[in-house]
């Protein structure tokens, strides 16, 4: 009996012992880092959690988010991965991990994104007839249009005036029956600015020109902007370099009022867009101009000249060359130059003629002569600033 009772002392300590062993193990859960903070970019972080029995973990409605692994046991890490933010403005999700009887949350925050804006392409140069074009904006940002015209007004429309990100302008263009006409479609938003360059071709001029030495030649020089001058009244206007802005001398004055500031420092070519030759000419080259200066010239006075000023007949035939049967020359006038601070001087002694290059020099290249250079017919370096003629060669 005395062993029967001992036995049964024995089992219910054992009894007592085990129920103590099992008694529930209380659940704890937490995120060491609560916040994640992402650059705009693409990119991985970690959230490392702590935790002693099964978790699951979610993210808030926010598809650029995602996190692996989404379930576990245990203390462990998850990998979050977000993707580039094309906004510009802060993004934020929201990390949920749980047990069954607790919960815990992490904050991702990216960064904004930079401010972007731009099309494509940014320039054409369409025919003479009338069209449409496409200008592709690709932004996160709101924008709007303008168009600066260079020479003739309204002639091309835009649509839509303004947008907010990625879009399509739509450029109409009319019929263009004058000279070669341009502007310059301007995307922009606060600081960002993108220039789309529109030039459209016309119709050239009655205009042969001279070949010499394998180069065709203007007659007339430049006037008004995309026009020959006539060489009767008026013998061309003058330029500053890679401007648009033709200058005219009236009474020892000179017309529109001069511009003192206009610096083109680091152009080193004349650009398209400001080139005034008309329709199929351009802005002679360095070298053409050389080439010119030593196929022959001779100095004429403005009686001799046929055209009522001085100047030289440059090419082939200059010796024999006259107004009415020019043969192989063409006939320069010397009306002098317009100096950057707006003088008008040596008119009917020297010629001046731009090159469409600066030779890697602060001033531009230009043509040069009088009545006692020809046994230094050189190419010398004038101001960006002067005021200077052009004589075009065929495109």
């Amino acid at each position: 009996m005395k062993t029967k009772m001992l036995s049964m002392f024995i089992a219910a300590c054992m009894l007592l012992v085990s129920c103590s062993n099992e008694e529930e193990v209380v659940p704890t859960l937490s995120i060491v880092n609560r916040a994640v903070f992402a650059s705009m970019y693409s990119d991985t972080y970690r959230v490392n959690i702590e935790c002693n029995t099964e978790w699951t973990a979610t993210v808030d409605d926010a598809a650029w988010c995602s996190i692996s692994p989404v379930s576990g046991n245990g203390n462990d890490v998850i990998t979050v991965t977000v993707e580039p933010n094309p906004i510009t403005t802060e993004r934020k999700a929201t990390i949920t991990v749980r047990t069954k009887t607790l919960q815990e949350t992490a904050t991702v925050i990216q960064q904004a994104a930079l401010p972007t804006l731009s099309i494509t392409p940014t320039a054409i140069n369409p025919e003479a007839s009338a069209g449409t074009y496409s200008i592709n904006v690709t932004s996160n940002i709101a924008w709007n249009t303008a168009v600066e015209y260079i020479t003739e007004q309204g002639w091309c429309t835009v649509e839509p005036a303004s947008g907010t990100g990625t879009g399509v302008i739509t450029v109409s263009l009319t019929q263009n029956t004058n000279s070669r006409r341009s502007a310059i479609i301007t995307v922009k938003s606060d600081n960002i600015v993108r220039n789309y360059t529109l030039i459209q071709h016309g119709v050239p001029p009655l205009e042969e020109g001279i070949t010499i030495n394998g180069i065709t030649w203007a007659t007339k020089n430049v006037g008004n902007f995309g026009t020959f001058a006539d060489m009767s009244s008026d013998f061309g206007k003058y330029y500053q370099f890679n401007r648009r802005v033709a200058y005219s001398i009236a009474n020892n004055s000179v017309t529109p009022k001069w511009n003192t500031a206009a610096n083109q420092e680091g152009v080193s070519v004349w650009e398209y867009i400001n080139d005034p030759s008309p329709e199929g000419w351009r802005m002679p080259t360095t070298g053409e101009l050389i080439n010119l200066s030593e196929s022959g010239h001779h100095w004429v006075t403005a009686e001799e000249s046929g055209f009522s000023c001085a100047g030289a007949w440059f090419g082939t035939n200059a010796q024999n060359a006259v107004a009415d049967n020019p043969g192989e020359a063409v006939f320069l006038p010397a009306l002098g130059i317009i100096s950057p601070d707006g003088e008008h001087f040596n008119n009917g002694l020297y010629g001046y003629y731009w090159s469409k290059e600066t030779g890697g020099f602060p001033g531009c290249q230009s043509f040069v002569f009088g009545e006692t250079y020809f046994n230094n017919l050189t190419n010398s370096f004038l101001s960006k600033e002067s005021g200077v003629l052009i004589r075009s060669v065929k495109e």
